[in-house]
């Protein structure tokens, strides 16, 4: 009997990018391919690539030739996905060139055809929904559902729009038959993806709206969402929020900057006065809502007195977490030609104050949450220590646990045996 292939997926990126390496590989089981253990075992390789930071497209490219060794001893098919294909689309031969195919954001339903005949098709295209085409890997902890692809928002520092193209939104029909499938096999958490989830619009039926279809239709006990932008999260959103407690009382919002100077160097298209209103909103309603940030510091332009601003900002909101970065220039978007660029150890002076401060936050929003009882979803053991659980609260927050296996429970944090800035180990 012949052996079926067997594929193996390396991701770089966001969480886009891991719904859409399950997606592919539920692609190659559905013609016949079975997922490899590790690399070594594999018959075709695919890295699915990031290109919002240099750091993300070095690693990838580092990681890229360190594969075509399997090519040399096992014949192994190696090809790359994602956005560094889409960014690099007149020079990606050169870049990587002895790689078998390339997969862009537009082609997974392809992935078949393009794995079986070595295909580098680098022709225009347009924003692909992927509409009737489903994941099959199931996940304990949250299931990724992209409700929409692309950008329309065109920020000065981002390459996404050029990279995933314009916006587009997927049919409400077609999200919640795939929500429906996630939850009849087991999962209990969703997380809506989007560049953009508040400018989510298919044929007039906007995100609250969306959302409230999807409390209707399934059954799924926990939803999440991201990315918001603040310039397009209405009221209208919020209320639908604390309309149910299946929508997760959390939110991440990301600001970028302090300054409005730099908001709008950045085309960010709100001021620092209306999000920090948005936050009041909804902290209004709920003082332990969690909300969490991007921040970039070292854009083009930013002073030191632009960067306190940033700083002060951090300190009054106190977030409960934050992504924070150094600004990273990428090629073909208008902030990489600014000038007054910022020198990198100043950058990196900057990024580590601020990660400094925001972590003493983190540590001291966790140590608020003792003594309360909260709902904990597990997802599995921890890869530190096999005798403990680890699952997320509606929060978000990571609880690492003693105890056994259930697939939800109630938990009530009485003390805190240690801590990181991502949750709790009670």
């Amino acid at each position: 009997m012949e052996k079926s292939p067997k594929y193996y997926i390396i991701t770089y990126g966001c969480q886009m990018n891991m719904y859409d390496s399950d997606l592919i590989g539920s692609v190659l089981e559905n013609n016949g391919y079975v997922q490899a253990q590790n690399e070594e075992e594999a018959d075709l390789i695919i890295v699915n690539t990031c290109s919002v930071r240099e750091h993300a497209e070095k690693r990838a490219i580092g990681r890229i030739e360190n594969l075509m060794k399997y090519k040399k001893l096992h014949n192994t098919k190696i090809g790359v996905a994602g956005c560094m294909v889409e960014a690099h689309r007149s020079d990606i031969k050169k870049i990587i060139p002895d790689v078998d195919f390339v997969i862009r954001p537009n082609q997974y339903d392809r992935v078949y055809e393009i794995v079986s005949n070595n295909i580098y098709d680098l022709t225009d295209y347009d924003t692909a929904t992927y509409e009737g085409l489903y994941n099959k890997h199931i996940h304990n902890g949250t299931n990724f559902v992209p409700i929409m692809r692309g950008c329309n928002n065109f920020c000065t520092y981002c390459i996404v729009p050029y990279t995933r193209g314009r916006e587009k939104s997927r049919s409400a029909d077609d999200i919640i038959k795939e929500i429906n499938l996630i939850y009849e096999k087991g999962g209990l958490d969703i997380t809506l993806l989007g560049q953009n989830v508040n400018s989510y619009n298919y044929k007039d039926l906007d995100f609250p709206a969306l959302l409230n279809r999807i409390v209707k239709e399934t059954d799924i006990p926990r939803i999440r969402f991201l990315t918001s932008h603040p310039k397009d999260l209405s009221d209208k959103l919020i209320d639908t929020i604390f309309s149910t407690k299946r929508i997760c009382k959390s939110l991440h919002l990301p600001v970028q900057s302090g300054s409005n100077k730099i908001l709008t160097k950045m085309n960010r298209g709100y001021k620092i006065e209306e999000y920090k209103e948005i936050i009041n909103r909804i902290r209004n309603v709920d003082k332990e809502f969690v909300i969490t940030t991007d921040i970039i510091v070292g854009f083009p332009g930013e002073t030191e007195g632009d960067y306190n601003m940033t700083l002060e900002l951090v300190n009054d909101i106190r977030y409960d977490f934050a992504y924070m970065f150094k600004y990273s220039p990428r090629t073909g978007t208008p902030a990489a030609k600014f000038k007054e660029q910022i020198p990198e150890e100043i950058k990196l002076y900057r990024l580590n104050r601020l990660i400094d401060i925001q972590n003493r936050i983190s540590y001291d929003k966790n140590r608020e949450m003792i003594g309360k009882t909260y709902e904990v979803f597990f997802e599995g053991t921890s890869k530190r220590n096999p005798k403990e659980l680890y699952g997320r609260t509606d929060g978000n927050k990571i609880v690492v646990y003693n105890g056994e296996y259930s697939r939800t429970a109630k938990v009530v944090i009485k003390s805190i045996r240690g801590h990181t800035p991502f949750g709790l180990k009670i």
